[in-house]
């Protein structure tokens, strides 16, 4: 009797030990499974579904069941797994990510701008402090484009460097805050950002890269704060030019989006803005009212001529000018397919050898033509060319290979603070005719210009001038941004501008020339100044990246969830200088014409005045009678 007991006691015991081993791993999150199979799994080479078939999702195998074909669905993350971890060894270390694609949206597998937003720093909270993007590497998808698999890539070791960071002084715990995914489809030219929103934590290794017997592999995730929001460009030109003059404007560069109130109510006031994007500078774009050189010309773009090309027939000659005695030396800024016409000096001119960009004019008169911004991003996008592509989007060639003085060419990251200022100078021909025969002109200031602006809703009721003018909006952009603020409200949201750099603006008239030959030579013929040139900064594929909240000596980062857009002003025509001799001789002619007419009337001219004087004074002397006429009565 005695043994019975003592081996019922001992079976209990082994079927209790068996129970608490069984429930320890299935306590082991399924990337823990993962990882301890490194010898089974290359995970670089494995296929998605095989790697999905051996995951354990709350202690049961993956089931694809779980994860059904949606037109209509979102696309997710579904597992971030940490591979290989080591204390002193970062060789192995790998990040990989597994995507659930229920809409079946065709991904640009390779696209150089598919990527994840992860936080590269931490405060003493062990809060994400910073965020930062990280290409991501296609690995493997299923037939039914339903599950998709990437690697993280990280080749200056940064994710490693802050993980190990962190490990270090938090129990070697790993944290991974992922804020979103961005994938460009098949069928869109920018990508899309997804939200992801996941706190991951790793602790203990894998099999052969730590005391994995004592400190097992496991995970456990959270969600995270997102700012999910739409970004849009906009820009502002004062009327006049820079100190200097030749045609160039100042652009003020700014990009407005919404926060939801609950997130400034709960973190506080909008502190800062991290951002990114691509800044180039295109080459001359060409706007002509011409229709016979503009239908003629455009089966030449992208065409390079070494010298004049009689096909091409048709040419421009930028700020064209008559120097020398007898104006026999045309001078010009720029020229295209222009032959005779000698570059100015003066202003660091250029030969154009192709034409790049070619717009008509929707007006006969091409000086009241604004190039619609919506159209030379269209260009730039559908331009058919060739050689290097930015972004693996744009065609280089449509870009100079400079940009302004103090810019950064290519790509860009700033942080924009509330404090910021921001400044432009406005010059302008003074209005006075014996100011402009000297060229005097006068400045107006444009300072201390917000970084970061909340919108009023009460300005909302403002005429669209008064908003352009007090926002630094150009003026055919406040509708649509009067109407974004009205649904922000609605959704109880504040609009928030965000100006983040100014830069040049070229315009300058073009004269519109064909080909001539004389004894031998070619010459330009002046056909109309029906066209004008421009050049303006462009920034490509602009995205937020975090904002910073400050309340009470805190402050909280959070990372923004947007789709990242393309920044390009419109189009504007020249600024116009008054022309001073015109003016200076339209008021000699007023003059001369006021002494003729003086003149002309001398003998008659005291009856005139005499006539003109009783007409004025009429209405008072019948009042004058009229009172007489009381008087008398009383």
């Amino acid at each position: 009797m005695k043994i019975n007991v003592f081996v019922k006691k001992y079976i209990f015991l082994i079927i209790m030990l068996m129970m608490i081993i069984s429930l320890i791993f299935l306590s082991i999150p399924f990337q823990t499974v993962l990882a301890q199979s490194e010898k089974i799994f290359d995970l670089d080479k494995s296929e998605v579904s095989e790697d999905l078939s051996s995951f354990i999702v709350d202690g049961e195998s993956f089931d694809f069941n779980n994860y059904p074909l949606n037109s209509k669905g979102s696309l997710q993350l579904i597992n971030f797994v940490e591979y290989c971890y080591s204390l002193d060894n970062s060789e192995d270390y790998s990040l990989y990510i597994y995507v659930y694609n229920p809409a079946q949206i065709k991904i640009n597998d390779t696209h150089i701008l598919n990527r994840i937003k992860l936080a590269v720093g931490f405060n003493d909270l062990s809060y994400a402090s910073e965020y930062a993007y990280f290409n991501i590497k296609f690995i493997s998808k299923t037939e039914d484009l339903r599950f998709y698999k990437f690697k993280v890539l990280d080749n200056s070791n940064r994710i490693f460097s802050v993980v190990n960071n962190y490990a270090k002084t938090n129990d070697g715990v790993r944290q991974y805050y992922v804020s979103s995914i961005e994938l460009v489809s098949a069928n869109d030219f920018n990508a899309k950002e997804y939200n992801v929103a996941m706190n991951y934590q790793y602790t203990g290794f894998a099999e052969g890269y730590g005391d994995s017997e004592n400190f097992p592999l496991t995970m456990t995730s959270s969600g995270i704060e997102t700012l999910q929001t739409e970004v849009h460009y906009t820009w502002w030109r004062p009327e006049g030019e820079t100190e200097g003059g030749n045609n160039i404007q100042s652009q003020l560069n700014s990009v407005y989006f919404s926060v939801p109130n609950e997130l400034i109510e709960k973190y506080g006031v909008l502190q800062a803005v991290s951002m990114e994007w691509y800044e180039y500078l295109t080459k001359p774009v060409f706007i002509t009212g011409n229709s016979t050189i503009y239908n003629h010309l455009i089966n030449y773009v992208g065409d390079t001529f070494s010298s004049y090309s009689e096909d091409a027939k048709y040419g421009f000659a930028v700020n064209k000018v008559e120097a020398g005695p007898n104006d026999q030396y045309p001078l010009a800024d720029y020229t295209y397919n222009a032959p005779g016409i000698i570059l100015n000096p003066k202003n660091n001119g250029e030969a154009l050898s192709t034409l790049y960009y070619l717009f008509k004019s929707n007006s006969s008169n091409v000086k009241d033509y604004i190039l619609p911004s919506e159209d030379l991003l269209s260009y730039i996008q559908t331009y058919k060319g060739s050689g290097d592509k930015i972004n693996d989007k744009y065609y280089s060639e449509l870009f100079e290979n400079y940009v302004d003085e103090g810019h950064i060419k290519g790509y860009n990251q700033a942080e924009i603070k509330a404090e910021d200022n921001f400044s432009l100078t406005s010059y302008t021909i003074s209005q006075n005719w014996w100011k402009q025969i000297f060229n005097i002109y006068e400045a107006e200031e444009f300072t201390d210009i917000k970084g970061i602006e909340e919108i009023l809703s009460s300005d909302l009721l403002i005429t669209d001038s008064a908003f352009s003018s007090k926002y630094y909006i150009n003026e055919t952009d406040v509708p649509a941004l009067k109407k974004y603020c009205t649904n922000s409200i609605t959704d109880d949201k504040t609009v928030f501008l965000l100006r983040y750099s100014v830069t040049s603006y070229e315009s300058k008239t073009a004269t519109e020339v064909q080909g001539t030959k004389s004894l031998g030579l070619w010459f330009s013929e002046e056909i109309d100044k029906n066209a004008y040139m421009m050049r303006e900064t462009v920034f490509l594929d602009l995205d937020l990246i975090d904002v910073t909240f400050y309340k009470d000596g805190v402050s909280t980062v959070i990372p923004v969830v947007s789709n990242p857009i393309d920044g390009v002003a419109d189009g504007t025509p020249p600024v116009e200088k008054p022309d001073w001799l015109k003016y200076l001789l339209s008021l000699i002619l007023g003059i001369v014409i006021l002494i003729l007419v003086l003149w002309l009337l001398g003998p008659i001219l005291p009856w005139i005045l005499k006539g003109v004087i009783w007409v004025i004074t009429l209405p008072f002397r019948a009042i004058k009678a009229i009172i007489k006429s009381l008087k008398k009565k009383e």
